[in-house]
C-alpha cells in the first residue's frame, strides 16, 4: 500500500523539495519503534499536499477561475482546499462544461478533502493517536492512497477528454494546413508534390490554465513526389516516388465562459524529411 501512495503521489510531485518530503513523509511509516510514527507521517503528509495544492491552484488563478465563489464573505481573500482541488482538476473550465465531457469532480474533492481532514487528526497527539495499531495504520494509509488515486486520476482524465473533445477541430485545422497551403520542408524536395493522407498519431495537452490550453500534435503524412513535369511523366521523361513523413505541430485553444472555443491555432508545421536522404 505504501508504494502505491509512494507511485500516485510521485506523479503530481515537481519539485526537488516536494519528491524530498514526499520520501520523507512515507519514510515514517517504517519507523516501527517509534510510537509517532503516524503522527508524524500524518503531519508531513499533510504539509505535502498543502504545497502541492498552492502550486497547482496558484491564489490569483483560482480566483480567475469561473466557476469561484468567495466561501465566507468574512474572509474574502480566503481559498479553500476543496477550491485548490477542484482548480488542480479543471482550472479554468465550468462544471456544466466538464459534464459535456462525461464527468464531474465533485466527489474527488469531497474524498481528498475528508482524507486530509482525517490526517489532521494525528497532527495532534493524545492518548487515541500515540502508539497507533498496525490495523490503524493500515486503514489510514489505504484510505489516503484511494483519495490521492482518485484526486491524480481525475486530472488525467479530464486531460484525456480535452484531447479527445479537441481532435475533430485538429483534424479540420490539418486537413486546411496539408491540403491548401504549400508546405516548405517538402515543396523543395521535387518539381511537384501531392499529399495523399495523413494520419494524426497523438495529441497532448502540455499547457492548461484559466484562459485556454495547447496542444502538442504528432502525426504522419503520406505524399507523392513528382521530378519532372506532368508533360515529361507522359512521355516517360520523369518519375514519381511515395514518401512518408513524421509531422509536428502545435494547437492553441481559448477558453470563453468555462467553455473550450474550437477557432482552434494551428501553429506551423514542422515535417521532419530526414529520411528522405537515407
Amino acid at each position: 500500500m505504501k508504494d502505491k501512495l509512494r507511485n500516485k503521489i510521485n506523479e503530481i510531485v515537481e519539485t526537488d523539495f516536494e519528491k524530498a518530503l514526499a520520501e520523507s513523509s512515507i519514510g515514517q511509516l517504517d519507523e516501527y519503534g517509534n510510537k509517532l510514527r503516524v503522527n508524524n507521517f500524518a503531519y508531513s503528509l499533510r504539509e505535502l499536499t498543502r504545497h502541492i495544492l498552492e502550486r497547482l491552484a496558484p491564489d490569483n488563478s483560482v480566483r480567475n477561475a469561473v466557476w469561484y465563489k468567495v466561501a465566507d464573505p468574512s474572509k474574502p481573500t480566503m481559498i479553500t482546499r476543496a477550491q485548490r482541488i477542484r482548480y488542480a482538476i479543471q482550472k479554468g473550465l465550468s462544471d456544466d462544461y466538464l459534464e459535456t465531457l462525461g464527468f464531474e469532480a465533485d466527489e474527488v474533492i469531497k474524498d481528498l478533502k475528508s482524507e486530509i481532514d482525517n490526517l489532521s487528526k494525528y497532527t495532534h497527539v493524545n492518548e487515541s493517536s500515540f502508539g497507533c495499531t498496525d490495523e490503524i495504520v493500515e486503514k489510514t494509509v489505504k484510505a489516503i492512497t484511494a483519495a490521492f488515486t482518485g484526486f491524480v486520476d481525475k486530472i488525467k482524465l479530464c486531460k484525456n477528454q480535452l484531447e479527445l473533445d479537441i481532435e475533430h477541430s485538429v483534424d479540420e485545422e490539418i486537413i486546411k494546413k496539408l491540403f491548401f497551403d504549400t508546405l516548405n520542408d517538402v515543396d523543395w524536395l521535387a518539381t511537384h508534390y501531392e499529399v495523399m493522407e495523413y494520419s494524426i498519431d497523438s495529441i497532448r495537452l502540455t499547457d492548461f490554465d484559466n484562459t485556454g490550453c495547447c496542444f502538442q500534435v504528432e502525426g504522419t503524412i503520406h505524399v507523392r513526389l513528382q521530378y519532372g513535369s506532368d508533360g515529361d511523366m507522359k512521355r516517360d521523361n520523369g518519375f514519381e516516388i511515395y514518401k512518408s513523413f513524421p509531422f509536428s505541430t502545435s494547437v492553441t485553444s481559448t477558453f470563453e465562459n468555462g467553455k473550450m472555443v474550437y477557432d482552434t491555432e494551428l501553429n506551423e508545421l514542422d515535417i521532419d524529411t530526414d529520411s528522405y536522404w537515407e
